[in-house]
């Protein structure tokens, strides 16, 4: 405790070093409040909603991704047009130096939504390596970039064209994938000339961004001649396979083989995750579901930790984490909002399996990932 109290005091003097000099700062009050909150631990707890550092609630909605990104960890998620609170609604970006549920720190509103605008889902933010651009990837063709660094300004870019020219095809829940300098937009999509999503049109589309990642590419992704490409719906652009039942597509890779995790079909409501493996992204295609295992294991009022799954992370060799959304907003009556709108889980792979594990409160790095420990659950879908 003395040393905790040195620093500060030592902080609270730099303050008004600064301040003589005439630089502008924060007052020194708020100076120590970012200080306590950047030294909180490194413990995640779940079934709470999580705050920043104003004391606001974390809008962390809308199956945003969390990324790493020159020694911090940051969060976009977003906040839905709801009549009510229009005028709070936008993409928020959050960042923390040790991933903790209580040291998320409010970066930026990168974008207010308009009345009649919707969108900000699915989001992720992305250094460029080449360019040195910042790109903040969403839903529906929704790019964003910053010429000036994480918390500079970000400009929405022109909506880029549908590389597949599939008219009336919905471009539905999506990730991106990094690869040095290329990226990859993995999106679920279906026929909706009706109105509905057709099930059986149901498709994975896999498109590479142009070199700036402001556009869809305008060369092939190269097929592997082995792979049998019956099943794939080819253009110029794009790998494709007709995938019913799968939404929520994530793209990861681990020791030389590429994942592909989903979520099912249930709407607002949680469910089962899946995956699928393979040595390339061409490959996927053709590869079999397999079911990740829960632990506890899904049950009829319990599935994926009572979440839909958005992504899995690497946070330290060896160690992995499952993050899945809830619903308390868009679904009062199957989610609790005392809740939280997130989960964080740790995982373990078994013989290259998905094994996650739910934890009430953790402490993501002294968590022993090979113990398989993990907590009782009950479900927070009653109010």
């Amino acid at each position: 405790m003395i040393d905790f109290l040195a620093v500060v005091l030592m902080l609270l003097l730099f303050a008004d070093c600064l301040l003589k000099f005439g630089i502008n700062i924060t007052s020194r009050f708020s100076l120590l409040s970012k200080v306590v909150h950047e030294g909180s631990s490194t413990l995640i707890t779940n079934d709470i909603n999580w705050m920043d550092d104003n004391n606001d609630f974390i809008q962390n909605g809308g199956g945003g991704k969390i990324s790493y990104i020159e020694g911090l960890w940051f969060w976009v998620g977003c906040k839905p047009h709801f009549r009510e609170d229009a005028n709070s609604a936008g993409i928020f970006l959050y960042q923390s130096s040790n991933l903790g549920s209580d040291s998320w720190q409010f970066v930026q509103k990168v974008h207010a939504f308009q009345e009649g605008q919707y969108g900000g889902k699915n989001c992720q933010i992305h250094h460029h390596p080449k360019f040195g651009t910042i790109h903040i990837l969403c839903k529906n063709r929704q790019f964003f970039m910053s010429n000036s660094g994480v918390n500079g300004n970000y400009t929405l870019l022109p909506q880029p064209h549908d590389p597949s020219n599939l008219r009336h095809w919905h471009f539905g829940g999506s990730s991106t994938f990094q690869e040095g300098n290329n990226m990859y937009y993995i999106v679920s999509r279906c026929d909706k000339s009706n109105g509905k999503c057709v099930r059986s049109t149901r498709s994975l589309f896999i498109y590479k961004l142009n070199e700036r990642w402001t556009d869809f590419a305008l060369t092939s992704l190269s097929l592997d001649t082995k792979v049998d490409i019956s099943n794939y719906r080819t253009s110029n652009k794009i790998i494709s396979w007709t995938w019913p039942g799968r939404e929520a597509p994530f793209i990861f890779d681990r020791n030389g083989f590429y994942y592909l995790a989903a979520s099912e079909t249930a709407g607002w409501k949680q469910s089962k995750t899946w995956y699928r493996r393979a040595a390339s992204m061409d490959r996927l295609a053709n590869a079999t579901d397999i079911e990740v295992e829960m632990h506890p294991a899904n049950s009829k009022k319990v599935k994926s930790m009572g979440s839909q799954f958005r992504f899995f992370i690497k946070v330290g060799e060896g160690k992995w984490l499952f993050g899945g959304s809830r619903y308390p907003v868009e679904d009062p009556t199957d989610y609790d909002s005392k809740f939280g709108r997130y989960i964080l889980s740790p995982v373990s792979f078994v013989q290259d399996i998905p094994n996650v594990y739910w934890k009430k409160t953790f402490d993501w790095v002294d968590y022993d990932y090979k113990s398989g420990d993990y907590d009782d659950h009950s479900p927070p879908i009653s109010i």
